[in-house]
């Protein structure tokens, strides 16, 4: 992946127990992220796990549309259970 160079930066234990426990219940959420390009995106999603990859932590969520997306955890700007 193009942004696994860039230097990722961890995110706060609290936000990765809320991104936990939204996986663990299935919760749909209201997200608001940074794509590859930069581009800010923002839709419901249901997150379904957390993943690691080259020290850096993804979320990977299903969307409304069904598509899967990996998104890193320190490009996520909002994330607001439903």
């Amino acid at each position: 992946m193009a942004d696994d160079a860039e230097l990722y930066i961890p995110v706060e234990c609290a936000l990765h127990s809320l991104y936990e426990l939204a996986i663990i219940r299935s919760t749909a959420c209201r997200l608001v992220w940074h794509s590859r390009g930069e581009e800010k995106r923002n839709g419901t999603v249901v997150p379904l796990d957390l993943l690691i990859r080259n020290k850096t932590e993804y979320l990977k969520v299903r969307t409304e549309d069904a598509e899967l997306l990996e998104i890193r955890l320190d490009k996520i700007i909002s994330f607001n259970p439903l």
